[in-house]
């Protein structure tokens, strides 16, 4: 028996027996090569011949040794553009002559501060957050905390979820409303900035 369902002014025909055929899941397993799930990843498929990688910037080094990460591949740098919203690039790496591979193409990449970001700084939910901008606070700051607001992530003053930023000093002006030197206005509970650490 075919359905139909009516979404957003257009008739869609529903088909139970090729749902059905979607619907087929997949078991795969996960190898948590460090002993954590903040370390590097190896995932297998049964009857799949590749292999998939999740390898944290800091964990490169220790890859050398991974076979498979000289061969030909495809991998995905994940970062944060100038709004402050995901981004990934994907990218393609051969064999080289010097018999290196994806790892290695992956390495250079490391000078692109824009794919590689290290943790960075979390305002946690539950902060505090002025909510005046000063006239002078960068652009893509006041556009996170315009959409904070819209999407009730930023209510009466308060920060509903956690935000990771790429420099303390953003996250110190998202917090403010103003531009600020996170390095100097991050302290300590005694008073140590980030800045004399």
């Amino acid at each position: 028996m075919k359905q139909h369902w009516i979404y957003r002014n257009s008739i869609v025909r529903f088909n139970k027996n090729a749902y059905k055929k979607m619907n087929n899941g997949k078991a795969f397993n996960l190898f948590l090569l460090d002993g954590e799930v903040t370390g590097r990843m190896k995932c297998t498929l049964p009857s799949w011949s590749g292999l998939a990688y999740k390898i944290p910037r800091t964990y490169l080094d220790t890859c050398k040794d991974r076979a498979y990460l000289k061969q030909s591949g495809v991998y995905f740098l994940f970062g944060k553009n100038d709004e402050e919203e995901d981004t990934v690039y994907i990218g393609q790496a051969g064999i080289r002559k010097n018999g290196e591979g994806v790892l290695f193409r992956v390495a250079e990449h490391l000078k692109d501060e824009f794919y590689f970001t290290d943790e960075g700084f979390v305002v946690l939910a539950g902060s505090q957050i002025e909510e005046t901008d000063a006239e002078a606070i960068p652009d893509t700051i006041k556009k996170l905390r315009a959409r904070c607001r819209q999407n009730n992530e930023i209510k009466d003053g308060v920060l509903t979820k956690n935000y990771l930023f790429k420099s303390p000093s953003y996250a110190a002006s998202f917090i403010l409303g103003m531009t600020t030197n996170g390095k100097t206005d991050w302290k300590t509970a005694d008073g140590v900035s980030l800045k004399t650490r």
